[in-house]
């Protein structure tokens, strides 16, 4: 029997990766058909286990007795060599055979005492990985393992339906606001542009605009675009179309007027900055910055008021009291200046070159 415990050592080595049905479970059907290699070996391996049995039963009780005759319950199939055979890599057809085949039915009781030991762990290998069987949970129905391959269809199915989606989202776009499909364009150039994809941003950029042509923050991220890649024709433009839409925008006319400031234009850029004055009172760089066009353009009435203005909303600006000095100077007020020029010296926050302007300015006042 020593041979024999080491085929079925063998044998439980090979099945313990695969899944296997109860006893009470006589026929299973494999997923698909083993392909001709496979047999092959699976009926090598059949045929060396069969003889090793009946070698085996022979030599114990003096006669050959074949394993395979042996009587199975009523609901089984006829086991055949096929069968049994197929059983051994994936599912074994014939469950019930593997003990009654490696356990001849009359061995004497001295042998029997040495058959156990080999003869349970075959058991146990066999109806272990039950749980683990998808081919079995539903026993004695063989149409029952047919879906898991008539399923298969259903996911080309799927993938036919797939393109289905997009026009749901373009109904769901379509569905939108010129602003809300403004603002989604919009949004998707901010990511291009934050992955340094600067064509797909402008791109996205001017689809916001094509839906929404007063929609400012696309303009102004656009014509941002264009000034950064000294393109300042296409940029002056693109806001002075803004600005035609929206007179009232505050930050298109900071925009447009520091490009026209930079072309030495500062009556036009003056002239922008208070068509949008009124929606920018609360702007401290907006009023600051109006009132260094006014000083620019030698119109220091207006560029002090604009300084004052821009003070209320941040008094510890140092240039702009420097500014405040400059234009209050100009316009015969010496005390109001020279308190400006106090007042932006004490600040400490004023660039070298202007600190040593007022220490300057300061020392002509006394």
């Amino acid at each position: 029997m020593s041979l024999i415990n080491q085929v079925l050592r063998d044998l439980d080595q090979r099945r313990a990766v695969t899944a296997a049905a109860p006893a009470a479970v006589k026929t299973s059907f494999p997923p698909a058909a083993p392909s001709a290699l496979q047999r092959a070996r699976r009926w090598g391996l059949g045929i060396a286990i069969t003889a090793t049995a009946v070698v085996a039963g022979g030599v114990a009780q003096g006669s050959i007795d074949w394993p395979g005759r042996t009587a199975t319950p009523a609901a089984a199939v006829t086991p055949m060599p096929a069968a049994v055979v197929d059983a051994a890599p994936v599912v074994p057809p014939v469950v019930a055979a593997v003990p009654v085949a490696v356990a001849p039915p009359e061995v004497p009781p001295a042998a029997r005492s040495e058959a156990p030991s080999p003869v349970a762990p075959v058991l146990l290998a066999v109806a272990a990985p039950t749980v683990r069987s998808p081919l079995i949970s539903s026993p004695r129905s063989e149409p029952k393992a047919r879906p898991i391959v008539t399923a298969a269809p259903a996911a080309p199915t799927a993938a036919l339906a797939a393109p289905k989606l997009e026009p749901r989202i373009d109904k769901r776009m379509a569905s939108r606001t010129p602003q809300e499909r403004a603002e989604a364009h919009y949004q998707r150039g901010v990511t291009a542009h934050q992955a340094g994809q600067i064509n797909d941003s402008a791109d996205a950029f001017m689809a916001a605009l094509r839906e929404d042509a007063r929609f400012a923050p696309a303009r102004q991220a656009q014509a941002g675009l264009l000034i950064g890649q000294s393109r300042h024709d296409e940029a002056l433009a693109l806001l002075h179309e803004g600005i035609a839409l929206s007179p009232q925008q505050p930050t298109l006319a900071l925009m447009l007027a520091r490009l026209q400031a930079e072309r030495q234009d500062l009556s036009a850029a003056a002239d922008t900055l208070k068509a949008a004055s009124g929606n920018a009172t609360n702007n401290a760089e907006y009023q600051g910055f109006h009132a260094a066009i006014l000083q620019r353009a030698g119109r220091h009435g207006e560029a002090a008021e604009k300084f004052s203005a821009a003070l209320r909303l941040a008094p510890a600006n140092s240039v702009w009291w420097m500014g405040l000095g400059i234009s209050l100077a100009a316009s015969d007020q010496s005390a109001a200046a020279r308190e400006a020029f106090m007042r932006a010296k004490t600040t400490g926050a004023l660039p070298p070159e202007a600190g040593q302007y007022v220490e300057l300015r300061l020392r002509q006042m006394l």
